[in-house]
């Protein structure tokens, strides 16, 4: 039994626990692993295992401290996690600097995290984690304990701290005080720097299973068909499966189908006003937006898998088998890997405020070209 709702990873589990039972606990640990495979959870309740009071399994889930944990309230805890660019003289936490609105919706995120560890925090116009955020850190984490127990820094998303805020992180994990642990977490390994790695105990977490992902459905009220669907579409991926049940599929799937019948009869002014289109999702539900384009993703997976001879029970877009294969018998040369990198690279160019017309222009153009001549 853990203190918060996670699955699987049962090997890190153990780990983690015999890491607290034998009270060798190293000054850092680099979480890492497909997105929405439970790093962040995990992180959660090693923090909830140090700090625990209880005498026999940690954490126990009924002291003191536990308690505090679950609500992601404990004075020993402190989170880290990328936020909106504030100005800030040397001695603010940048956190306090945020608008009324923003520290409310980034304590409702907090609360929510702590009921369901998949969920993320992720403010609007969170582009990294700024150096004045570090610097904070740095000259708290030497203060007292408010608590007994061990001080654990949580840091999400690792990766979004940028060159200055990396450099100055690696100086509090070189020599961090007495009792302090520092936990990173990154779906994105290859950008956290070598000397912060270096200093940090990993640990990999596999993607979850299809099968992990259909038990925790099977306690919410879903036919069969939609059991099937939503474990396909999230991919193993708890963090895209819990954004996906609060979306309209059906949506998500009827737009997947308009935008590539739009880009293979390159249906020019359909393009022009789909764009805009997609701009306005963007703006309105990032993880909708995502979502779409993740599914146009399986798609091109899908084809993929039925130009090699894959039964449709692999099949994300199952429901789709024969139009998928009435695409491959028009366009029998598309390049699925190359489809699926400009993908990822347009949602990633988003991320980091290219304009976004251009980069769905760009997107739809490469895909186009990589589709290949209608047969």
């Amino acid at each position: 039994m853990t203190l918060f709702k996670l699955l699987n990873q049962k090997k890190n589990l153990e780990f983690l626990q015999q890491a607290v039972k034998n009270d060798k606990i190293a000054n850092g640990y680099l979480f890492y692993g497909p997105e929405g495979s439970g790093s962040e959870g995990f992180a959660m309740e090693f923090a909830a295992m140090l700090n625990c009071t209880g005498e026999d399994e940690r954490p126990c889930g009924h002291c003191g401290s536990c308690q505090k944990m679950k609500k992601l309230e404990h004075g020993n805890v402190t989170l880290v996690y990328p936020i909106p660019g504030v100005s800030t003289v040397q001695d603010e936490n940048p956190v306090a600097k945020l608008s009324n609105e923003e520290i409310e919706k980034l304590n409702e995120q907090i609360r929510e995290k702590a009921e369901n560890p998949y969920k993320k925090i992720k403010l609007e116009k969170s582009k990294f984690i700024p150096i004045s955020l570090v610097r904070h850190l740095k000259r708290n984490i030497y203060l007292s304990a408010p608590e007994k127990g061990w001080k654990v820094i949580l840091v999400f998303d690792a990766d979004m701290m940028n060159n200055e805020s990396a450099n100055a992180f690696l100086k509090i994990l070189e020599e961090p005080p007495e009792k302090t642990t520092l936990l990173l977490t990154t779906s994105r390994i290859g950008k956290i720097i070598p000397t912060i790695k270096s200093r940090c105990k990993p640990l990999f977490f596999n993607k979850l299973s299809n099968d992990d992902i259909k038990n925790y459905l099977m306690g919410f009220d879903y036919t069969e068909e939609q059991i099937r669907l939503l474990v396909n579409l999230a991919d193993g991926n708890m963090t895209s499966l819990i954004n996906l049940m609060g979306q309209d599929i059906k949506f998500i799937k009827e737009m997947t189908l308009d935008i590539l019948r739009t880009i293979a009869g390159w249906d020019r002014k359909r393009i022009f006003s789909m764009i805009p289109e997609l701009a306005k999702i963007q703006k309105e539900d990032s993880e909708l937006f995502v979502q779409i384009l993740t599914a146009i993703n399986f798609w091109f997976r899908d084809a993929e898998m039925l130009r090699h001879g894959v039964t449709d029970k692999e099949l994300v877009h199952f429901d789709q088998e024969m139009t998928i294969r009435n695409f491959l018998k028009s366009y029998a040369d598309f390049d699925a890997y190359e489809i699926n990198q400009v993908i990822d690279n347009c949602i990633d160019f988003i991320n980091r405020n290219v304009y976004i017309n251009v980069a769905l222009m760009d997107m739809f153009f490469k895909i186009k070209k990589l589709i290949g001549k209608r047969n």
